[in-house]
């Protein structure tokens, strides 16, 4: 049996089990089973309902392998596109994530999940190309929610990014996602961990 658990930045969850047998897959289509949709009917990734979801798949009896894909944009001049990120098997202290851009006509996305019972504090740092505009973030996450930040509150350019858990024993899970071509194009990462 494998549960899964939707978290919104609110702290409320929902749960849904699904039995899944062996050597099968399972789709869960979120923005069908919440009703998450912009006023056009399509998924969207700026969508404020869309904001701070996470997602927990635990089993019963046997490991497994989760993803999340994104899809948005169909019926658009644009098209659809998408992005995918995969999942973690466990949340770490630190994430090291790839060179993110806020000018040009990019957007760059830090999320940060808090999966403890208890709030974190966290530190983001944007290290800019050469070191001489880097800006860091605090901020703490409430138990069991996640926050959104955006590259752009911070710097216009591109730059790299840490992202730490300050409270001791509470680890994080991070992931960077960036969207350009009027968000015709996405790319999501987890970038690299440590503990």
């Amino acid at each position: 049996m494998v549960s899964s658990f939707s978290v919104r930045s609110t702290g409320k969850a929902a749960t849904r089990k699904k039995p899944v047998n062996m050597d099968t897959r399972y789709v869960w289509v979120v923005l069908e089973s919440c009703a998450m949709r912009n006023s056009a009917g399509t998924p969207s990734p700026a969508d404020s309902r869309m904001k701070g979801l996470r997602l927990r798949y635990l089993s019963d009896s046997a490991g497994i392998i989760a993803e999340r894909s994104m899809y948005w944009g169909a019926g658009t001049p644009l098209g659809e596109a998408c992005h995918d990120s995969i999942g973690m098997d466990s949340a770490h202290t630190t994430f090291y994530l790839p060179d993110g851009q806020s000018s040009n006509g990019r957007e760059t996305w830090t999320l940060v999940a808090n999966p403890n019972g208890v709030p974190v504090d966290i530190q983001i740092d944007y290290l800019s190309a050469g070191g001489q505009s880097n800006q860091v973030v605090t901020d703490t996450i409430a138990p069991n929610s996640r926050k959104t930040f955006a590259l752009k509150d911070k710097i216009n350019g591109r730059a790299s990014i840490v992202v730490t858990s300050r409270t001791a024993g509470a680890p994080i899970m991070v992931e960077r996602s960036m969207y350009w071509n009027n968000r015709g194009a996405g790319t999501d990462t987890i970038g690299g961990y440590s503990d």
